[in-house]
């Protein structure tokens, strides 16, 4: 049998129709879990949220996320005060949602808010802080990204 250049058409056609059902097969397999399950809902309250990050821009401090064995602790800035201050905080694992989960608080002190570290497994954490007061109708957002050891 001689090599010509029909044989290497056929060649090239065999090897490349082998490599697409491969990548095929491959991608089947990967899971691609959503950040979050109500994706399309939060886009039509997108601009709000955008306003929430900007009035969290315009204080003079930002949020700190501190943790230990036991605890983890995110401290708010003074100016958002005290009184009638609650939120919620969305944790969210990018590559396993069924660990996700929402810690609510309210009436906090010390502008700190103390959430027992049991559901927190070591890995990257997606935290979405939403807090607001009462008293002057303002909320504020902050994305954090947390690596947990």
């Amino acid at each position: 049998m001689k090599f010509n250049w029909g044989t290497g058409i056929t060649i090239v056609l065999i090897l490349f129709g082998a490599f697409i059902i491969t990548l095929i097969v491959k991608t089947t397999y990967i899971e691609d879990d959503l950040v979050a399950e109500d994706y399309y809902e939060q886009t039509l309250t997108y601009q709000n949220q955008i306003n929430q990050k900007k009035n969290a821009n315009k204080l003079s401090s930002s949020l700190k996320v501190e943790y230990n064995a036991e605890t983890f602790s995110l401290i708010f800035p003074k100016e958002i005060g005290e009184n009638n201050f609650s939120g919620s905080v969305r944790f969210l694992r990018p590559n396993n949602s069924e660990v996700d989960f929402t810690y609510d608080f309210e009436n906090i002190t010390d502008n700190k808010v103390t959430i027992p570290r049991s559901k927190i497994i070591n890995g990257k954490w997606i935290l979405d802080v939403l807090a607001g007061n009462k008293d002057n109708d303002l909320e504020y957002r902050w994305d954090y990204e947390l690596y947990v050891r």
